[in-house]
């Protein structure tokens, strides 16, 4: 019997080497443009976002497809037009496709090595560096870190995903009851104030250019939650 997926939907992450992807701004700019929606403009902003993150995810299949599918099928080429030339000359169209072949190989290998940085998120790590083996321990730990295979409940061990589902909502939903008990009365204390023009100062509307100016010296590859959009693509 085929097990069921009852963990939720795959979320959403922005890829750094989509910028890579020649057609990138292109599908980005069509979609922001053609797509229309009435509404204020935080909802006709939400609702852009959201239809441009479902084009991203076909884009992504038809542009990259499966890197380590891609890259695993290259090598094997490669390694089968080396076997043919010790035993014989190449011809004219074997040898541009041999050349044709080791450039995809390592445009594949370079692509998935931005990859496995931006999942192992090591900071330190410069464009360049071939050490998989670390990007790898690196992303499994995390795996294993933010991992939950299952929960204990009254001394019971519960693996099943809906039973965990369901008991982890009943835990939240216990613990963010207002709770109903006498609540101490602060009368007749006196507190430090401020003063007007601190209080202006804190009150006044952000400007356009600090907002800038916070977001362009953000690290780029973070985003505001797990699943959304990351700062290099704002």
């Amino acid at each position: 019997m085929a097990r069921i997926n009852t963990r939720g939907p795959k979320s959403f992450r922005m890829l750094n080497f989509w910028f890579q992807g020649p057609s990138f701004h292109k599908v980005v700019k069509e979609i922001w443009q053609n797509f229309q929606v009435e509404g204020q403009s935080a909802y006709v902003l939400k609702e852009k976002l959201k239809i441009t993150k479902q084009a991203l995810k076909r884009w992504n299949l038809e542009e990259f497809g499966n890197l380590k599918k891609k890259k695993k099928d290259a090598q094997l080429e490669m390694n089968s037009l080396d076997l043919s030339e010790e035993e014989r000359s190449l011809g004219e169209e074997e040898k541009t496709r041999k050349i044709h072949i080791q450039g995809e190989f390592w445009r594949l290998a370079k692509l998935n090595e931005s990859l496995l940085i931006q999942k192992s998120r090591i900071t330190w790590a410069k464009e360049g560096d071939c050490n998989s083996k670390l990007f790898h321990s690196t992303i499994n730990s995390r795996r294993r870190k933010n991992g939950l295979n299952g929960i204990k409940m009254n001394e019971e061990s519960i693996e099943e995903p809906c039973r965990v589902k369901t008991e982890v909502k009943k835990y939240f939903e216990w613990h963010f009851q207002e709770k109903i008990y006498g609540r101490p009365k602060l009368t007749g204390l006196e507190f430090p104030s401020l003063s007007n023009e601190d209080n202006a100062m804190l009150i006044q509307d952000f400007e356009v250019e600090e907002i800038k100016k916070v977001i362009l010296d953000c690290e780029s590859s973070k985003s505001l939650r797990p699943d959304s959009y990351s700062f290099l693509f704002i």
